[in-house]
């Protein structure tokens, strides 16, 4: 997806690192979430830049067919919140502001916030779902949500067809620079270090191909490794924002992989840890962040305990795959496994609440 996380594939396949591992790779652009999802299922894709939630939702639905897994986390975090500039003038500069300015129009009558967020059941629609509920938004009388592919949402906001989106960058700073609204805050902000992308496949290709699968995994390190090296950073840039990729201004690119982001109105947000894609288990496939969008997605109704309850979340979470690779590579677990490893679901709410 043109998205600034996609860095670690374009990398893999502009610095050779797919060659090194023994894969010829082909790059292909999507234009949304759902081809992505289509074409994976229907065996055009081997593997694919996908949404966390998206095999988690496929695996509760128990759809039939091809079962969809993943081994690499290849970024954590990266969304922003943008609202209009009507929004925003009106107070909606926080979570509390928007809330207030929410309770203020459902008095007068007036029409919900409309908010955009990439697809059904996306890691920015559980984040953006839980910042505005901790600050007392009713969802569905206060705000509603709507769907838009990440490279429209910018024309979306022009358009007057929503008042805000969350969604990856740099579509929030092609907002802001365009004037049609602010950045108001990240999802670094919001939520503990979670997996947000992840290297998506079915689950059958795996099993056919564990080799393949591994080699994908060694090259997405080495990739990673040189996205973390402040060396790269202007080079990271320029491959990034590539007419084959992005295709936006490599400046937008630089300052979302720098963490420094323009939020609009002068102002510059630096959110620690945004974009991360790697160390500090950056790329470890977590199930308790899987868990956490699995309890999520229960809180709101999109799937039931029965569902999430049958779930074989070590058929979709391939963790032990990827603890089985990293020990054949030989590789330093440095930075490459999380602080705390087995660490229990309770353990990990412990750590960060939610509420």
């Amino acid at each position: 997806m043109p998205l600034v996380d996609c860095a670690p594939f374009v990398v893999a396949q502009e610095k050779g690192f797919f060659h090194t591992h023994g894969l010829e790779v082909s790059l292909h652009k999507a234009q949304s979430w759902s081809q992505v999802l289509e074409r994976l299922v229907r065996g055009d894709l081997e593997a694919a830049h996908m949404l966390l939630t998206m095999p988690l939702k496929w695996a509760a639905d128990a759809r039939a067919g091809e079962a969809l897994a993943y081994a690499f986390a290849t970024s954590g975090h990266g969304h922003t919140v943008v609202v209009s500039n009507a929004f925003w003038r009106a107070g909606g500069r926080d979570a509390a502001g928007l809330a207030a300015v929410l309770r203020t129009r459902a008095e007068a009558g007036m029409a919900p916030m409309r908010m955009a967020v990439v697809f059904p059941h996306s890691t920015h629609e559980y984040m953006g779902r839980l910042w505005l509920e901790r600050a007392g938004v009713r969802d569905g009388h206060e705000v509603t949500w709507s769907y838009v592919s990440p490279p429209h949402m910018v024309h979306a906001l022009r358009e007057g067809n929503i008042d805000g989106f969350i969604a990856g960058e740099p579509w929030g700073q092609r907002a802001t620079l365009s004037k049609l609204g602010y950045i108001v805050t990240s999802s670094r902000d919001i939520l503990p270090p979670l997996n947000d992308k992840v290297l998506g496949v079915r689950a059958r290709w795996h099993q056919a191909h564990p080799d393949v699968h591994a080699a994908l995994l060694r090259a997405l390190w080495d990739a990673s490794a040189w996205l973390a090296t402040p060396a790269h950073l202007d080079e990271a840039a320029v491959l990034v924002a590539g007419k084959r990729y992005v295709n936006t201004t490599p400046a937008c690119v630089h300052a979302a992989l720098e963490q420094e982001l323009h939020a609009g109105g002068h102002r510059t947000l630096r959110p620690k840890g945004f974009l991360q894609f790697a160390g500090d288990g950056a790329c470890y496939p977590d199930p308790n962040h899987a868990r956490f969008y699995l309890e999520r997605m229960w809180r709101a109704g999109h799937v039931t305990g029965e569902d999430v309850q049958a779930l074989d979340l070590q058929a979709v979470c391939l963790e032990s795959f990827y603890r089985d690779v990293l020990a054949q590579s030989g590789l330093s677990t440095a930075g490459r496994l999380p602080e705390h490893p087995g660490e229990s679901y309770a353990a990990f709410l412990q750590r960060f609440p939610s509420p």
